[in-house]
Order: structure tokens, then sequence, then C-alpha cells
């Protein structure tokens, strides 16, 4: 994962080539990123996965660790899941979240990274699950988000994971 969004950052950095330019699978589109959300390990059994939503529809979801379906899978969202996500953005106004809300005030909980397109330019805002002083409308975007794409359908819901003994 550090690899992946290693590539994210650099690529980000060229002007050539932007997270419109680079995918989960390695493909290239065309399509600029609309959104992408990244959760990360903690101690215990939390999903680690990264969906990318591209404004082509194109979702790319990678299965690391706990999850129904490990690996790299491509599917479609509609034109009203786009919507949706361009409009829980705009309710959480992402534009005006900080960059970073990685305060340890809990240890051993996960971290999100979210990228969204706002008005043509990419911004990033890491948030540490543990850091109280995250606002309550990036908690409820990232639950949004994961809603709207449909994540268990990928990550398996918590009484799938536990049946399946994904750890």
């Amino acid at each position: 994962m550090v690899g992946l969004m290693g590539t994210l950052a650099l690529a980000c950095a060229n002007a050539d080539v932007g997270p419109s330019r680079i995918s989960l699978i390695g493909r290239s589109t065309a399509a600029p990123l609309l959104v992408s959300l990244e959760r990360t390990s903690c101690y215990g059994w939390c999903p680690v996965y990264r969906v990318a939503v591209y404004e082509d529809g194109v979702l790319e979801f990678e299965g690391r660790h706990f999850v129904l379906r490990p690996g790299l899978h491509e599917a479609r969202v509609s034109a009203a899941q786009l919507v949706a996500l361009r409009q829980a953005a705009a309710r959480a106004q992402f534009a005006a979240l900080n960059e970073r809300y990685v305060r340890r005030d809990y240890p051993d909980m996960p971290s999100i990274i979210t990228i969204m397109n706002v008005d043509g330019a990419y911004k990033e805002v890491r948030h540490y699950f543990g850091d109280t002083s995250a606002p309550d409308q990036l908690i409820r975007l990232e639950e949004e988000i994961d809603r709207i794409v449909e994540i268990e359908r990928w990550v398996g819901t918590p009484a799938e994971r536990e049946a399946n003994a994904i750890w």
C-alpha cells in the first residue's frame, strides 16, 4: 500500500501524470479520478483496502487484508452514484477540511486517506481514526463514500467477515 501511495504522490507531482492517469489495476485511463478512499490496518481485524472511482464511472477496488474479496477488482458505478459522491463531498465541505487529522488520542486505530477532485484540483485528507479533533462531517463522508460505492460487496459485512474467518 505504501508503494501505491508513493506512486500516487509522485504522479500528483508530475503535471503530465496525475490521479487521472493511474489506476489500481495498472490501466491508463483518460478519465480523471473523482474520489479515492484507503483504509489502513489497525491493531486487530480492520478491513484494509482502497477504492477509487473515476469520472467515467469506473470503480477499482484493491482488497489487502480482512476483506471478503482480496485482490484487484473493477466494476462500474451509476451516474446517480457519481452525483451522490459529489454531493457527499459538498455536504462535508471537503475543500475546507484540513489536510491532516493525525493526532493519536487513541492508539492502534486505522487511518483513512481520502483524495477527491475538487474543482479540478486534487485534495488529500489523512485521518487517523483515533484523532478526536477530526470533524464529524469527515467521518460521515468516509462512511458515506463506502455506502455509496457499496463497499460491502468486496469487504463483506462484519457478520460475513466473522463467518468466513477473514483474518
